[in-house]
């Protein structure tokens, strides 16, 4: 299977990062079902998920797992590891 073009990649990302930032739950399945067409495996949906919630984090949001394959935001820290440079070092990055 060919990468997913850049494009589509894009639009997959951006239907995550608002559906997160409206406070929706985001789940695989809603995934699979929207972007179909696309003819993605589970996996590269799942690592949507995964690179925009990584990114949200960073940027100080945290989720909760609702069950398997659904997500939801559950706060925004403002003393996350992105910003407190003490937790940086608690968490050890070397």
């Amino acid at each position: 299977h060919d990468a997913l073009p850049i494009y589509q990649a894009n639009i997959i990302s951006s239907y995550v990062k608002k559906k997160f930032l409206k406070q929706y739950i985001v789940s695989l399945s809603d995934l699979e079902n929207k972007f179909k067409d696309f003819g993605l495996a589970k996996g590269s949906l799942c690592h949507h998920i995964t690179k925009v919630k990584m990114d949200l984090i960073q940027e100080g949001y945290s989720f909760s797992k609702i069950k398997r394959g659904e997500y939801k935001i559950d706060k925004y820290d403002e003393c996350s590891q992105a910003t407190n440079p003490s937790l940086k070092q608690t968490l050890g990055s070397d």
